[in-house]
């Protein structure tokens, strides 16, 4: 993984404690509390765990901007079908960001 971009994850949320678990048999445990801290565990033995500890109000920002992505990731996924389906949508939108391209 990318130690900058972890780096700035652990910073833009307040990440306190990071633990890196070795392989386990399968078991999930879902304990968070509405405290200062939440903790969020997932045990497979296929992937490696790890274990975080972070703020209450980060792991809300981070629910609510994983929502927030995949609702985005929805909308892009239609409009690439859209396009595909019609041609002058795509003419349009190719010479929109050319347009925009070209302001910036």
């Amino acid at each position: 993984m990318n130690d900058k971009l972890l780096n700035e994850f652990v910073k833009r949320y307040s990440i306190t404690n990071i633990s890196y678990a070795k392989f386990f048999s399968y078991n999930s445990r879902y304990d968070y509390t509405r405290t200062a801290s939440g903790q969020l565990a997932y045990r497979d033995s296929h992937q490696q765990s790890v274990d975080i500890e972070i703020p209450m109000r980060a792991l809300e920002h981070m629910v609510e901007m994983d929502a927030n992505a995949e609702l985005e990731y929805l909308r892009h996924r239609e409009e690439r079908l859209i396009r595909s389906k019609h041609l002058a949508v795509e003419t349009a939108d190719s010479q929109y960001k050319m347009l925009l391209e070209l302001y910036r």
